[in-house]
């Protein structure tokens, strides 16, 4: 499959934020959410877009999906009955289907570092669009991120709001965030996870957010709100997962309403 060549899109000020605490009273009760996101000027570098969209899942999910991606180069990855990469670590009791969906994932990384493109978005097969986004506003907020960006989570479930700061009005990061349905990533950040966390002892998004936090706390981001959502029910999730997806990691806690999507 022929590859578009990446267009580079050159980036205007945006902001990066800082935490200050506010107060919120609902009826008798007083609520503190002691890190809401204030942003300020900082200059950014150059942005690349990403020419492929790798999807994860079945050939009639495949054909769905392709529709919902934001570029016209597409690829499927299939599901290995004997995972390729993946493997479990010392003592883990993580059920085989939890070892495939890695494996899928760590396959599409291999597939974005053997195509010589810089980056990818990924999906797996049951994701939906969320209501009111559009890929040219997808467009526009990844214009925002800076040149040495690593990983955007599309998608972002049980997230550590209380730990996020906002680095521009639409993006989070140092969130730690959790799943993997929708994401864009770089193919330096493929490599890298690819060669360290093929060992599972943990699901493989419980992995990959701590290794990133750990390994690149300042260029993985998440978008505010999710612009890709998934239908479990509909489409079937290939690891038996049936539980809400909350953006927050305690339900109770909303994200920051400061560092709003427009």
């Amino acid at each position: 499959m022929t590859t578009a060549s990446p267009i580079a899109r050159p980036i205007s000020n945006s902001r990066m934020c800082k935490k200050v605490s506010y107060n919120k009273r609902i009826s008798r009760i007083s609520f503190v959410y002691p890190f809401v996101s204030v942003c300020e000027p900082e200059q950014r570098g150059n942005m690349v877009w990403c020419s492929d969209s790798l999807i994860i899942g079945s050939a009639r999910q495949y054909e769905r999906v392709r529709h919902l991606a934001p570029t016209p180069h597409t690829h499927r990855i299939n599901f290995s009955l004997i995972p390729r990469f993946a493997t479990y670590a010392n003592n883990s009791k993580l059920p085989l289907s939890r070892v495939r969906v890695h494996d899928a994932h760590l396959h599409a990384l291999e597939h974005l570092i053997r195509s010589g493109s810089t980056c990818a978005f990924v999906f797996e097969d049951d994701v939906v669009m969320a209501s009111n986004t559009t890929h040219t506003d997808l467009h526009r907020l990844m214009t925002q991120l800076p040149a040495d960006w690593s990983y955007v989570n599309m998608g972002r479930c049980y997230a550590k709001c209380a730990e996020e700061e906002c680095f521009a009005p639409g993006l989070l990061r140092r969130d730690k965030s959790l799943c993997r349905h929708a994401y864009a990533i770089s193919t330096d950040t493929a490599r890298d996870l690819l060669q360290y966390t093929r060992s599972l002892f943990y699901p493989g998004d419980i992995t990959w957010s701590r290794f990133l936090a750990t390994n690149r706390p300042n260029t993985t981001f998440s978008t505010t709100t999710s612009w890709y959502t998934q239908d479990r029910a509909a489409y079937t999730s290939r690891n038996g997962r049936r539980d809400p997806l909350n953006t927050c990691e305690r339900a109770s806690r909303a994200p920051s309403r400061v560092c709003a999507r427009h």
